[in-house]
């Protein structure tokens, strides 16, 4: 969930900590969030 103020969300890997992060704005986060519930993104 975003926290009021928070502009961006970051994700990594929790099996290499310091390997590549992918960050999302708010409303790529969102529309990445709408495509797993609608199923577009595939099995």
């Amino acid at each position: 969930m975003w926290s009021a103020g928070r502009t961006s969300r970051s994700h990594e890997d929790s099996k290499t900590p310091h390997g590549p992060v992918l960050a999302f704005d708010a409303s790529g986060w969102g529309s990445f969030i709408s495509a797993v519930k609608r199923g577009a993104l595939g099995a």
